[in-house]
């Protein structure tokens, strides 16, 4: 990785830590932690004065109800600074202070029609004066006949802190998410530019898709403390959170399954759809849905990407370290997912598999330029002049006399320009498609020398895929490098054994002639091979007793 880009990655990592302990910086007066009474009588009329019923938790607030509730609260220290008070709930609310009128957040009402929904989030400045040490009661009001049923909570915070650091805090924990899904929108529509006009491919198409459904679901996260909405509109909030997580957790494995070409992805998609399905009617918080449902998108890419390094695929072993890491930030962001953790774990994850993906572009091009340099290679080596000649020079000569096998020599010349035509634009072949063009420039060599020559396979050559002419290649060197004065019994041996095949070419060496090429043959040999199988590959030449022996090792 360049210098500079690892500068910058480590400042963004720095900044990352620094975000994920914004909520262990937060010091304020947790009023829910305080004493907390519920008060008799009508909800629109209760006041200080009204009868303590019983001691309260707001957590037990629940849909259709109302409640007047008494906290009471002790400052030791007075303070200088403007302070503020914080309600998230989904409720009107409205608030007395040491019998003093505050603010009212909707209005609070006995049913749903008497009742004005108020915003999911509501905040009101305090005064140092009003906040001076001592007890302090305070008076809330507040009623839920607009809120959805069956949700796990309904009151989610309410505390008093230094409004200052309030609104400074608030918009460092909203920068990270703002940014980065404007930032992974920008991403998206680039590389829907770029898919459409060079790379069309299936991985690129879900990635783009990928970066698009993060970008709305951070959004969507960051929407409530951003903009805020009325409280019965939450529940629409929520089901677009898990919509959308659903959707990329669909499209994170996918993308890997398409990425690695693993095969079977149908059966993947149904199996994963099924297990989203089940995390979604999970008896559970919509939060903890979504984590979920993010927690096993990154389990079953881990499973992906442990068969693709099984297969020897390329990239895979850094694409499970990115999903490992991702799985260490999740579980250790769990408790503050909703607000922090899925932006972490969103911001590390795609932005390490974007770097993955250009770089992975960069080596499609090189290894697109490679196979076009090896394309020539392979077709000047099979087009030599010398060539040429001495196979004209060799029809007219059969023409006259032995016109039948004049014949079979132009057929097998033929066959073999029209094998390397059908096969020389191809990376790999099968080895079954190898031996054919093989054994039909031995039956070439038999007509033009007048000798039997012969190549004999010994093994199971099927599921086997090798780079176009490479054993060709060798059996023209042979010819090239040895003056033949009698027929030649060339033998391959197969051997295949676990995950790899090796390739054993066995030909004779007798008196040896000037080479009349440059050493293309072995030049094309070597870089196709190290092009397809990445450097996995190996050719070595031996000679023992005038046996000449090659051994090429290969990965299945």
């Amino acid at each position: 990785m360049p210098s500079f880009i690892t500068r910058y990655f480590r400042i963004f990592i720095l900044l990352l830590l620094t975000l994920s302990d914004v909520q262990s910086a937060f010091g304020f007066i947790n009023l829910q932690a305080q004493k907390v009474y519920q008060l008799g009588g009508d909800v629109t009329q209760c006041n200080h004065s009204s009868n303590i019923k019983n001691k309260f938790s707001l957590s037990d607030v629940k849909a259709n109800q109302d409640h007047c509730l008494l906290i009471e609260f002790d400052l030791k220290t007075p303070t200088d600074n403007q302070q503020l008070l914080f309600i998230s709930a989904l409720a009107s609310t409205e608030i007395i202070l040491d019998g003093k009128a505050l603010a009212m957040n909707g209005r609070v009402g006995n049913n749903a029609t008497t009742e004005i929904p108020g915003n999911i989030e509501f905040w009101v400045s305090l005064s140092p004066e009003q906040l001076n040490a001592g007890s302090h009661r305070l008076l809330l009001k507040l009623s839920t006949h607009n809120a959805p049923p069956n949700l796990m909570q309904y009151a989610y915070g309410i505390f008093i802190q230094d409004q200052q650091e309030f609104f400074y805090h608030k918009q460092l924990m909203d920068l990270l998410p703002v940014m980065l899904a404007g930032g992974l929108a920008l991403v998206a529509v680039i590389l829907l530019i770029f898919t459409i006009s060079l790379q069309q491919k299936s991985h690129w198409w879900i990635f783009c898709v990928l970066c698009a459904s993060a970008s709305i679901l951070l959004m969507a996260e960051v929407w409530r403390s951003l903009i805020g909405y009325p409280y019965p509109s939450h529940i629409l909030r929520l089901y677009v959170i898990l919509f959308t997580a659903g959707i990329f957790s669909l499209l994170l494995p996918w993308y890997f399954l398409s990425l690695y070409q693993l095969g079977k992805i149908l059966i993947w998609l149904i199996a994963i759809i099924c297990l989203m399905l089940i995390l979604a009617a999970a008896p559970v918080s919509f939060d903890s849905k979504v984590y979920l449902m993010l927690f096993a998108a990154l389990i079953v890419s881990f499973i992906i990407h442990l068969l693709a390094i099984k297969k020897s695929m390329q990239a895979s072993t850094a694409g499970l370290v990115i999903i490992s890491v991702s799985l260490v930030f999740i579980i250790w962001q769990r408790f503050y997912f909703s607000e922090q953790g899925f932006a972490l774990v969103v911001c590390l994850l795609l932005m390490s598999l974007l770097y993955q993906l250009v770089q992975q572009f960069r080596y499609e091009k090189t290894k697109a330029a490679m196979a076009i340099q090896l394309e020539n290679q392979l077709l000047h080596r099979s087009l030599q002049p010398h060539f040429l000649m001495n196979s004209l020079a060799l029809i007219n000569e059969l023409i006259y006399q032995a016109p039948k096998k004049a014949e079979h020599f132009i057929e097998a010349l033929a066959a073999e320009f029209r094998l390397l035509n059908q096969y020389v634009r191809q990376p790999t072949i099968s080895l079954l498609q190898e031996l054919e063009l093989c054994h039909n420039y031995v039956q070439l060599m038999t007509i033009r020398q007048q000798l039997p020559h012969q190549l004999v396979i010994d093994g199971d050559a099927s599921s086997i895929t090798i780079p176009p002419a490479v054993l060709l290649t060798l059996l023209e060197n042979a010819f090239s490098h040895n003056k033949y004065q009698q027929a030649v019994q060339f033998n391959l041996k197969i051997d295949k054994q676990g995950a790899w095949v090796t390739l054993i070419l066995e030909f004779p060496v007798v008196q040896v002639r000037p080479h009349q090429g440059a050493g293309i043959g072995n030049l094309y040999i070597e870089q196709s091979l190290q092009q397809v199988f990445a450097g996995k590959a190996s050719c070595k030449l031996q000679i023992l007793d005038s046996i000449g022996l090659v051994r090429i090792e290969l990965p299945l």
